[in-house]
């Protein structure tokens, strides 16, 4: 085992995959510990592989692949156990809807309504699902076994290939394809005796593909996702809280505020590129003295909201925002130098990347 160059960066790596993608490390367990595993843990990321721990048992894993970063070490051995337990290298929790209305909220916000073909969870702030952004048909039960054979035979190919050719590889598994958060769920009637009806709003961004399938969606197509993804957000439930988020994150701080339980009114700070686009997040919905702060800006966000930390008079315990990944990164480290934070207390997620484009 060899010290990770970066002790900062191994702490966020694994405090990441701890916090956001326990059933990944879960797979990790099961995969390379033993298939009874119900508890597993990443305790220290290294150079050359990570230290697991797998119910009472201390394990190392090497690293698989030649010429690659830390990151992608560990994303590949995520993908590598997922696709060892049975799943797809890009879900395969397959979720069907039907849609029923879509409208304009905000200058740049478009809400879909979705009946689900199964019950949804209630207030489940947080949870997203990864949208198919073509027309979709089930697949029948052959056609996803041979699904699974070619994706086991593709993890074990991308060992040795070089890093360019790995991940153009893998980007064809996640094309056409986008996470997008659970805005609010509903019944479709008073006898209904569980949620089916999901309201999702999608931020629209030029003619971007999650843009376009967003715009061109009609009523009675069928949609689909292939997986799920929860944010944490139970530290935010005492103490004083942080919430930030741009356009892509204001569906689950709009979400967290409807269902506030922290008897301390949160600070809040709402970004969008277009000032009108603010009326998505209404005074009305905040609980009473909730410190709120509106950032209109594409350019400069984490300098813009840093600055307002470093101005806010208030003491910070625990935080939760998603925005582009370069200003997440900032914003988190701002959030350890100026209050203290450790990765648990204040989980700052990067959604997007410039070079990705907003979908």
């Amino acid at each position: 085992m060899t010290p990770h160059p970066d002790p900062e960066t191994a702490q966020e790596i694994a405090a990441h995959l701890n916090d956001s993608h326990a059933d990944g490390v879960l797979n990790l367990a099961r995969t390379f510990v033993s298939p009874k595993i119900s508890q597993a843990q990443i305790q220290t990321v290294h150079a050359d592989g990570l230290t697991l721990l797998a119910g009472n048992q201390s394990r190392f894993l090497p690293f698989l692949l030649r010429d690659a970063d830390t990151r992608e070490q560990v994303h590949y051995l995520i993908f590598y156990a997922r696709v060892q337990q049975g799943a797809l290298i890009d879900g395969g929790d397959f979720r069907y809807f039907t849609v029923l209305g879509s409208e304009r909220v905000s200058p740049n916000m478009q809400r879909l309504t979705l009946k689900s073909q199964s019950p949804i969870p209630a207030n489940e702030v947080g949870l997203a699902w990864y949208f198919t952004l073509h027309a979709v048909s089930p697949d029948k039960g052959r056609l996803k076994n041979l699904k699974h054979l070619f994706h086991r035979i593709v993890m074990r190919l991308l060992r040795h290939t070089n890093a360019h050719r790995r991940q153009k590889i893998l980007n064809t598994f996640y094309q056409g394809k986008r996470y997008y958060t659970l805005r609010r769920v509903e019944k479709s009637s008073e006898t209904q005796a569980l949620e089916d009806i999901a309201l999702v709003d999608v931020f629209l961004h030029g003619d971007t593909a999650g843009s376009q399938w967003a715009r061109n969606i009609k009523i009675g197509d069928t949609v689909r996702s292939s997986a799920e993804y929860r944010e944490q957000t139970a530290h935010l439930a005492a103490g004083q809280a942080l919430l930030i988020g741009d356009e892509t994150a204001l569906p689950t701080v709009a979400a967290l505020l409807e269902n506030w339980q922290n008897p301390v009114p949160p600070i809040v700070i709402s970004i969008t590129q277009h000032p009108d686009d603010q009326a998505y997040l209404p005074d009305s919905l905040l609980p009473e003295r909730t410190t709120l702060i509106r950032i209109s800006a594409a350019d400069d966000v984490a300098a813009a909201v840093t600055d307002n930390l470093k101005n806010i008079g208030q003491t910070v315990e625990t935080a939760w925002g998603a925005l582009e990944a370069g200003d997440a990164n900032t914003v988190r480290r701002h959030l350890k130098q100026q209050f203290g934070l450790t990765g648990k207390q204040a989980k700052i997620k990067g959604y997007w990347r410039w070079e990705d484009g907003k979908a």
